[in-house]
C-alpha cells in the first residue's frame, strides 16, 4: 500500500514512521520512503512532503539474469568511455556474465582530480584528463545531480545503485537527488572495483583512434596503446569527444547536427537565493535553495541549467587555448555563492547546416572567451547591469566571482551575437519577474557555458545499434540520446540488455 501526501514541518521528519502508522491504522512490518520533496509555496509554513510504501510482506528484490555460459563470446565486449553510461553499461554486462573491457582516454579518478586541481592552480591543462575526460565523465564535477525528466523503469534502479555504491540513503527518494562532487569519486571508485571483481577490466590513458572493420563488421578497436578485438563495441564517448567523432565519421559512422544551448554562468549569494525561495526569516535547517527557470525571447528558449546551490564555477575546458565554464557543488552545498547556467537554444539557423558546424560554433565561442579573459585560461566576467549597458565592469559588487582559475573583467557583448545577447539579457530580466532579485545589478556573469549537451547525434536503431553496423552501439550524451547522469546511466543499462539479447539470440 502506498500512502501519499504526508506533510511534516521542518525538523519533524523523524516522525515519518509514526505518521505512517497513524495513516494506515497499523504498524507495518515493512516500510520504505518512496519520495521526499519540499513544499515552500507558503513561506511562513514550509513543509516536507512524503510518499511511503508499507507492506505485510518483504519488498521484492531484483532478479539477477545470467546468460548461458555456452553463449558467452570468446572475445570481450569493449566499452569506450567510463562516464555514467559506460560504467552502468559495464556493471550490467558483468551481471549478465560478461567480462567487459572499459577503455578510457583519461585518468582514473584520483589522478584525474589531481590534474584538475593542478589546472585550477594555473598549471597546464591535460587535454585527455580534465573536467570533461577521465573516469566518471563530465558529470563527476557538476554537483552529481540525479534528477531527470525521463520516464523509465530503470530510474529507481539507478538511484538504488548509487546508494549501494556510497551515495547518501536519501538519494533513493528525495525529489531532487544529488550526490555532490566530493562524494561522487568514492561512488565511481566503488563501481569500478565491483566491475573488476566480476572480471571486467579498465584501460586508462587509452585513446580510441579508429575502429577495426572487416567486411563491414566491427571486430575491434585501434588505440594509442594497441589493438583490442571484440565481439561488440559500445561507444560511450561523452559530449566533448569531438576528435573521436571526426575519426569515426571518416570510417562510415553516421552523425547528424543536433540543437544544443550556449550561454553563461550566473552567480548570486547563496543566502540571497535562500531568502528568495524560502522567505527572509527562513528556517536555517532547510537545505540550500535551488531554482529552475525558463522563458522565451523572440521564439528562442532561454532557461537555467545545472543549477549548483552553494557551489563554484569550474574551469572546464578540454582544449588548450579555450575557456569553458561549468558549475559544481559539494554534498554540503555550503559555498558562499550559488550558480547556474543561463543558456539559449541554438540550432542550424545559428551555426549553419554543414555537418559538425555546431562543434565549430562551440569551439569558436570557447576561443573568444579565452581571448576575452586575457589568456592563461582566465574567465571573462561581467556584472549583469554592465552587460545590459554594454560596458566593461570595473569592480565587483556584493558577489565575488568563484571561477577557480581566476577572472578578468570583460564585456561579454563581444562574445555573442546581437541575437544571443538580447536573449540572455531579456531572459534574465524575465526570470527576475519570477524570482525577485534574480536580475540584480551586480550578480556576476561568467563566460562561456557551451558544454550543455552534444552538438551532434549518432543515429541508431531501436536497440541502440549505429546505422549500418550490427555490433556497434552508441550510448549516452555523446550519442545525443541522454542529458545528465541518470538518463545516461539508464541508456547504458538498456544497451547492456540489448547486447545480452543479441548474444543470447546469436545475432552477431
Amino acid at each position: 500500500m502506498i500512502i501519499s501526501d504526508i506533510k511534516l514541518r521542518v525538523g519533524q521528519e523523524h516522525k515519518i514512521f509514526a505518521e505512517t502508522v497513524k495513516r494506515c491504522g497499523y504498524e507495518p512490518p515493512y516500510f520504505r520512503i518512496l519520495k521526499k520533496s519540499l513544499d515552500a509555496r507558503n513561506k511562513s509554513d514550509v513543509k516536507y512532503v512524503f510518499s511511503v510504501e508499507v507492506s505485510k510482506e518483504p519488498f521484492a528484490s531484483k532478479k539477477t539474469v545470467v546468460i548461458d555460459a555456452k553463449k558467452i563470446p570468446t572475445l570481450p565486449i569493449v566499452v569506450v568511455g567510463s562516464g555514467p553510461a559506460g560504467l552502468f553499461c559495464a556493471i550490467k554486462l558483468c551481471e549478465y556474465g560478461f567480462k567487459p573491457i572499459v577503455v578510457e582516454r583519461g585518468d582514473e579518478i584520483d589522478k584525474r582530480i589531481s590534474k584538475i586541481e593542478a589546472f585550477a592552480k594555473e598549471r597546464l591543462l591535460d587535454p585527455d584528463s580534465n573536467v570533461q575526460f577521465g573516469e566518471g565523465g563530465a558529470g563527476t564535477f557538476s554537483d552529481g545531480k540525479l534528477n531527470t525528466g525521463i520516464k523509465s523503469e530503470y530510474v529507481k534502479q539507478v538511484l538504488k545503485d548509487f546508494v549501494k555504491y556510497g551515495a547518501d540513503k536519501e538519494t533513493q527518494y528525495i525529489n531532487k537527488p544529488h550526490v555532490g562532487s566530493d562524494v561522487l569519486p568514492k561512488v565511481i571508485t566503488s563501481i569500478r572495483k565491483e566491475i573488476e571483481s566480476l572480471g571486467g577490466e579498465f584501460l586508462f590513458n587509452t585513446l580510441l583512434k579508429e575502429l577495426i572493420i572487416q567486411k563491414g563488421n566491427v571486430v575491434g578497436i585501434k588505440t594509442d596503446k594497441g589493438d583490442f578485438y571484440a565481439d561488440a563495441v559500445i561507444l560511450a564517448l561523452g559530449h566533448s569527444s569531438t576528435d573521436t567523432f571526426f575519426s569515426l565519421y571518416h570510417q562510415g559512422v553516421k552523425f547528424e547536427n543536433k540543437p544544443f544551448a550556449v550561454g553563461i554562468r550566473i552567480e548570486h549569494l547563496r543566502e540571497d537565493v535562500n531568502e528568495w525561495q524560502y522567505g527572509k526569516n527562513y528556517d536555517k535547517r532547510l537545505p540550500t535553495a535551488d531554482y529552475k527557470l525558463a522563458t522565451n525571447v523572440d521564439g528562442k528558449g532561454v532557461f537555467t541549467f545545472c543549477m549548483c546551490p552553494g557551489g563554484f564555477v569550474m574551469p572546464s575546458s578540454s582544449d588548450i587555448g579555450s575557456v569553458v565554464s561549468n558549475g559544481m557543488s559539494l554534498h554540503a552545498r555550503n559555498a558562499i555563492n550559488s550558480n547556474s547556467a543561463v543558456i539559449v537554444q541554438v540550432d542550424e539557423t545559428d551555426y549553419g547546416t554543414e555537418l559538425f558546424s555546431g562543434i565549430k560554433f562551440q569551439k569558436e565561442l570557447e576561443k573568444k572567451a579565452y581571448l576575452l579573459g586575457g589568456g592563461e585560461s582566465i574567465a571573462p566576467v561581467q556584472k549583469f547591469k554592465d552587460f545590459c549597458d554594454n560596458v566593461k565592469s570595473t569592480k565587483i559588487g556584493k558577489v565575488t566571482p568563484s571561477y577557480l582559475r581566476g577572472y578578468r573583467f570583460s564585456n561579454l557583448n563581444e562574445l555573442f551575437s546581437q541575437k544571443l545577447n538580447k536573449c540572455l539579457k531579456q531572459g534574465i530580466i524575465q526570470m527576475g519577474k519570477k524570482i525577485k532579485g534574480f536580475d540584480q545589478d551586480d550578480c556576476i556573469l561568467t563566460a562561456v557555458e557551451t558544454r550543455t549537451s552534444s552538438p551532434v547525434k549518432m543515429p541508431r536503431n531501436e536497440i541502440g545499434l549505429c546505422v549500418g553496423f550490427k555490433n556497434l552501439y552508441s550510448i549516452g550524451e555523446g550519442a545525443g540520446y541522454a542529458g545528465g547522469i541518470t538518463s545516461s546511466c539508464v541508456d547504458g543499462i538498456k544497451c547492456a540488455f540489448n547486447v545480452y539479447n543479441a548474444i543470447k539470440e546469436n545475432l552477431f
